[in-house]
C-alpha cells in the first residue's frame, strides 16, 4: 500500500481544553477518535486501560470504544 493513496475522511476537528481536575462523563465513539495533545497533559481510559498522553502524542481509538477524559494536573490543549 502507498501511503500517498490514503484519503481519509474527517468529519470535524475540534480542540478540547479540559481544565485542572476535569473528568468526563463516559464516552462512546460510534466512529474512530484521534486524540493529538497540542499541550499539558491527560489521562485517557479506553475501556480497562488508562494512557497518559503528553505533548506532541496522539491515540487512536477504533470506533465502538467507550472512553473517558480525565485532566487532574494542568491544563491540557487537545484536538
Amino acid at each position: 500500500m502507498d501511503a500517498n493513496t490514503l484519503a481519509p475522511f474527517v468529519r470535524y476537528i475540534h480542540y478540547i481544553e479540559p481544565q485542572y481536575m476535569y473528568t468526563s462523563r463516559t464516552r462512546l465513539g460510534y466512529d474512530h477518535r484521534i486524540f493529538f495533545c497540542e499541550s499539558g497533559h491527560i489521562s485517557i481510559m479506553v475501556g480497562t486501560d488508562n494512557f497518559e498522553l503528553k505533548q506532541n502524542s496522539l491515540l487512536y481509538i477504533p470506533s465502538g470504544t467507550i472512553y473517558i477524559l480525565g485532566n487532574e494536573e494542568d491544563n491540557a490543549k487537545l484536538i
